[in-house]
């Protein structure tokens, strides 16, 4: 039953039942405030259906943002939160923006967006912006979004990126080589058979690149033959240099965890433990591993340590500066946070750390140019 509350709060895992639950009714709330606003950005008003649905003849769900859009004439006001509004750059508006309004600044549909001031690339897929596109959009977007930097309302510490190059042994690296330029390697598993791997397009070959930079590499049937060790040492040598402290380090693959796991038999992973939060900040984990995608939103780990190790690096800008605002953020009482790299020299993860430092300048730009300008004694205690 509805009740009359002042604020209301729900979960977005909880919006398509709330949308079923008045059955097409227009909500009872005057405002709706959306926090993390860049989940909205692929811009797709329904949701892939299941084969079932199809079976069925069922229509598709819709998406968070069609259900917003569904909703929208109940609200007087739409408040969007986010700390990465445009984590892959321009693209990414039109959702967040398209839940605000009918389509009068960037047009009705993503297609329409897109065509306007994107060229898609046919071969590959990469979308670029047209010259003159970040000037136009922003200066039609700039009466309804704002931005507060961290900078001008808190009193942040320095973050420190340390990038740690490491070499792979010659074995490990002729192999690499090798399955750059055929995309495809014969190696032995653990049973002692040879196993066939390759990569049937650009976008396979560079996973599989990314997972021999970071020391193994799966098989067809998700079997990981281990290549190399090397980032393991340079893990390591952060843990001896911090002497104690606690770390935080972010993985990418399932033969990471197991890895770090053997080597390092004090880590514990985020989520195992109902008690890891409570845990961490209080200083008693030496060692937190975790996926970026499970703890990167909304996570408060400011207060149990200011070092944080990516052992291998993901492609999304959002997720990689979401990983860095678990520590460098309010409430952290370090004056530095130190934000470790580990990079396999000479291999993809080189292309993924250039990608993400364009992404990050380019986020950056879009934020500038829609700064707030505050009174000059406005600011807020960290």
């Amino acid at each position: 039953a509805y009740s009359p509350a002042q604020a209301t709060i729900i979960n977005r895992e909880n919006l398509r039942w709330l949308h079923d639950k008045f059955q097409g009714r227009g909500w009872p709330f005057d405002m709706l405030i959306y926090d993390e606003a860049s989940r909205l950005k692929r811009g797709m008003n329904r949701v892939y259906q299941t084969k079932e649905q199809i079976r069925s003849g069922k229509k598709a769900a819709l998406s968070e943002l069609g259900i917003i859009k569904a909703h929208r004439p109940s609200f007087k006001r739409i408040v969007e939160l986010s700390g990465t509004p445009a984590p892959n750059g321009l693209i990414d508006l039109y959702g967040p923006i398209s839940a605000l309004e009918d389509g009068e600044r960037l047009g009705t549909s993503m297609t329409a967006y897109k065509n306007r001031w994107f060229i898609e690339d046919k071969y590959t897929k990469e979308i670029h912006a047209r010259v003159g596109a970040e000037q136009e959009i922003m200066g039609l977007i700039k009466d309804i979004f704002f931005s507060l930097r961290s900078d001008d309302y808190l009193s942040l510490p320095a973050l420190v990126p340390i990038d740690h190059k490491v070499k792979l042994p010659p074995r490990a690296m002729k192999i690499y080589r090798e399955f750059e330029r055929e995309s495809a390697i014969e190696l032995i598993n653990r049973e002692g058979d040879p196993e066939y791997i390759e990569a049937v397009n650009n976008g396979v070959l560079t996973g599989k690149l990314l997972q021999l930079a970071n020391g193994s590499i799966y098989t067809s049937e998700k079997e990981a033959i281990k290549v190399h060790d090397a980032k393991l040492g340079a893990l390591e040598s952060i843990m001896e240099e911090a002497n104690g402290r606690p770390v935080i380090v972010a993985y990418s693959f399932q033969f990471d965890k197991a890895a770090i796991l053997k080597k390092f038999p004090y880590c514990r992973v985020y989520g195992d433990n109902p008690n890891d939060m409570r845990d961490w900040n209080a200083g008693r984990i030496k060692m937190l591993l975790t996926h970026p995608a499970s703890a990167g939103h909304g996570l408060n780990f400011q207060f149990g340590s200011n070092i944080a190790v990516w052992y291998g690096l993901t492609w999304s800008a959002e997720l990689y500066l979401q990983f860095i605002k678990r520590l460098h953020r309010s409430g952290q009482k370090h004056d530095r946070v130190f934000l470790h790299r580990i990079i396999a020299q000479g291999t993809a993860d080189e292309n993924v750390l250039h990608v993400l430092k364009g992404r990050t300048v380019t986020q950056d730009r879009i934020t500038n140019a829609v700064k707030a300008r505050l009174g000059r004694n406005w600011r807020m205690a960290a």
